[in-house]
């Protein structure tokens, strides 16, 4: 069929005029594109970076250290009774594992949910089997919760974190 630009707006016209030839229209932009994209994330490095999950989860590590230290001398030095100690510990927790994320996802190049995912769950097993070493305590159903809100928090913390940028070769 025989367009005219009498009436069509210019992109009507140029599909129009392509469809007669037999060609697409956006084609040649798209392809490239699309082609680049996938080479870019493909030099970007493996999914999983080690040194990322190391690091990540040795901060949440010696985050907690510290934060149990200073909890420590607050109840010794004060009035605090230890029944409020369960909850402490918690939260403790909890920002241990958000700072462990949030260092795994700042220093991954790709995959920063995915990195403070996996810290979060080496946390949380660590913490288990070290409870288990020193407490002798069996495992027990809420353990499986602990291990999957310590995910979700790496995840989160993770998600908060400012991601490095990729170098582009010229």
């Amino acid at each position: 069929r025989h367009a005219t630009k009498v009436g069509m707006g210019s992109l009507e016209y140029e599909l129009v005029r392509a469809e007669a030839k037999g060609t697409e229209l956006f084609a040649s932009r798209r392809g490239s594109s699309r082609r680049k994209l996938s080479q870019d994330t493909a030099s970007a490095g493996p999914l999983l970076e080690p040194r990322a999950l190391l690091r990540g989860t040795l901060s949440a590590f010696i985050l907690s250290l510290v934060l149990f230290a200073v909890v420590s001398a607050v109840v010794t030095y004060t009035a605090l009774t230890d029944e409020h100690l369960p909850l402490i510990a918690t939260v403790t927790g909890v920002f241990s594992v958000l700072w462990g994320g949030f260092t795994a996802g700042g220093s991954a190049h790709r995959a920063a949910l995915i990195h403070g995912g996996i810290v979060g769950l080496l946390y949380g097993l660590l913490v288990l089997l070290l409870g288990r070493l020193v407490l002798a305590e069996p495992a027990a159903a809420h353990a499986l919760w602990r291990i999957a809100g310590a995910v979700i928090c790496g995840a989160v913390g993770a998600t908060l974190a400012p991601r490095p940028r990729l170098r582009r070769k010229p």
